[in-house]
This record gives C-alpha cells, sequence and structure tokens, in this order.
C-alpha cells in the first residue's frame, strides 16, 4: 500500500533541489524515498543538523 505526501516548500528551492536531483540522476520522488528508507533504517535523520 502506498500513501502520498504532500508538502510545500519554496517554488526556487523546489526547482534547486530538482536541478541537483537531476544530476545524479534522480528525480524527488525517488530521493525522498531515499531518505525516508535511511530514516528507518539509523533511526533517525539521514544527514547532521546545524544547531546554529
Amino acid at each position: 500500500m502506498n500513501a502520498e505526501i504532500k508538502a510545500e516548500v519554496e517554488t526556487k528551492d523546489l526547482e534547486l533541489a530538482s536541478k541537483v536531483l537531476n544530476k545524479i540522476g534522480l528525480d524527488l520522488e525517488t530521493y525522498l524515498k531515499m531518505a525516508i528508507t535511511e530514516l528507518i533504517n539509523k533511526g533517525d535523520i539521514p544527514f547532521e543538523l546545524d544547531n546554529e
């Protein structure tokens, strides 16, 4: 079973993220699935947080 995710992001941020992902051969949906899988596997977010 699949669930749909809806998120609001700045248009420019979405465009920039899509450009980066396209350069490495990914689309946003694939990246989000990968990030969620890493979140589950690590039990934590898959990147460092800057607390500044």
